[in-house]
C-alpha cells in the first residue's frame, strides 16, 4: 500500500472536509487538532500501527529492561541476533517460581543463554534467564509512540485507508458536541472506524467486547457510514 506524508494542516483540512461548512465557525482549530491526535492515539494503541525497533546492552544479572519512550509495548525481543520465545509473566510466575533469581550460570535446568522474554508493564520487559556476563545486544522489536504534531508543518505517514479510517474516528468524536439526534446518526462513523481497525490488526476479530462493537456477536454486518459532510446544523 502506497503512503505518502500528510502534515498537521492538511489533515485538519481534510477533517474540514467532513465537518462541512460549520467546520471552521463551531470547532475550533485547536478543538480539531486535539480530536487528530486523539485519533492517532486511540487506533495506534489497537492496531500497533506506528512500530520501531530499539537496542539495550544488557546489565550483568539483571532480567528487567525499560524501553524508554520510543516503544510503549514490547513484540519481538532478540538476544544478540537470536529471538527469544514469548511467554507471560503469569507463565514465568507459575512455571518458574524463581525466575527472578536464575541467571545464565545458575546451572540445573536453567539454559545458559537467555531464552524467553515477557511483557512486566508498558514500556517494559523482562529476559529468563538474566545475563550474567552482560554487555550483550537485546533488540526489541515493538509498538512506536504515537507520532505527536508539534506545528502544522509536522507531518506523518500514513496510507489511504488508514486515513479514511481516521477521518471516521474524528467526525465521530466532532459529533459529540452537537450531541442529539447529529451525535447519534454517527454512530456507524464509529463501527466504520473499528472496522478499519480489524484491518490493520486480525486478533481484533477474537476479542469479544470488540465484536459487541461491531455488532457481530448479534450476527449482524457492521454498519457502513454514508454519512460525509454532516457539519453543525
Amino acid at each position: 500500500m502506497a503512503y505518502t506524508q500528510l502534515t498537521r494542516a492538511q489533515l485538519r483540512s481534510l477533517f474540514d472536509d467532513r465537518l462541512g461548512a460549520a467546520a471552521s465557525t463551531f470547532w475550533l482549530d485547536d478543538e480539531k487538532n486535539g480530536i487528530i491526535q486523539e485519533a492517532m492515539r486511540v487506533f495506534n494503541s489497537i492496531t500497533g500501527f506506528w512500530k520501531t525497533s530499539t537496542s539495550i546492552t544488557t546489565i550483568a544479572d539483571e532480567h528487567w529492561y525499560t524501553l524508554g519512550g520510543l516503544i510503549t509495548s514490547g513484540m519481538r525481543v532478540r538476544f544478540n541476533g537470536k529471538p527469544l520465545a514469548p511467554v507471560t509473566l503469569a507463565d514465568l510466575d507459575t512455571g518458574q517460581r524463581y525466575w527472578e533469581s536464575e541467571t545464565t550460570i545458575s546451572g540445573g535446568v536453567v539454559p545458559t543463554t537467555p531464552k524467553m522474554w515477557c511483557i512486566g508493564g508498558i514500556n517494559l520487559v523482562a529476559i529468563w534467564p538474566a545475563d550474567h556476563d552482560g554487555s550483550n545486544a537485546l533488540m526489541v522489536d515493538g509498538i512506536a509512540s504515537t507520532p505527536t504534531f508539534v506545528s502544522d508543518t509536522s507531518y506523518v505517514d500514513i496510507g489511504k485507508e488508514e486515513l479514511n479510517t481516521l477521518l471516521d474516528y474524528m467526525e465521530h468524536i466532532a459529533l459529540f458536541k452537537e450531541g442529539g439526534v447529529e451525535f447519534e446518526a454517527s454512530m456507524p462513523l464509529f463501527q466504520s472506524f473499528l472496522s478499519g481497525a480489524v484491518t490493520r490488526n486480525a486478533m481484533l476479530m477474537a476479542n469479544a467486547p470488540y465484536r459487541k462493537w461491531l455488532g457481530l456477536d448479534d450476527n449482524k454486518r457492521p454498519m457502513q457510514s454514508s454519512r460525509k459532510g454532516m457539519g453543525a446544523r
